[in-house]
């Protein structure tokens, strides 16, 4: 299958475009974001940590950073695949950055809730993982 292209598709990156410049967060370093009380939320949005150091994030409940335009790969597996631009909370070549007592979810669109396309489930939002590819100081 071909990528998309056309009219229908460059409204798609439009409209994609429009609603990055409300869902992505940037965080810079030595910033301290600490929810209070036990029902802290941050919903529908992307925080970004990237090239960032002395980074803390507690006591937060991160929900539904849905990507309302996802992109379909048909590159992605043997048949393509839907791929989401947000994470709740993504971490890029930074340092020292601390994760503590926090928790993430799909929200109000689980990935029950979407419907199927090309005969993928289309995907609001990813899985949260964490890896450690080099010194952490």
């Amino acid at each position: 299958m071909a990528a998309p292209a056309g009219p229908l598709e460059d409204a798609r990156v439009t409209a994609a475009a429009a609603q990055a410049a409300v869902t992505l967060q940037h965080v810079g370093s030595h910033v301290t974001l600490v929810g209070l009380g036990d029902d802290a939320r941050i919903v529908g949005a992307s925080l970004r940590v990237r090239d960032a150091r002395d980074v803390i994030v507690r006591n937060l409940t991160f929900s539904d950073a849905r990507d309302c335009f996802p992109e379909w790969d048909p590159g992605d597996g043997e048949s393509g695949n839907w791929n989401s631009a947000y994470d709740n909370l993504s971490v890029w070549t930074s340092r020292n950055v601390w994760v503590d007592h926090s928790s993430f979810d799909d929200g109000a669109h689980p990935p029950s809730s979407l419907p199927t396309v090309f005969g993928a489930r289309s995907r609001s939002t990813t899985a949260c993982s964490t890896s450690r590819t080099g010194p952490t100081s």
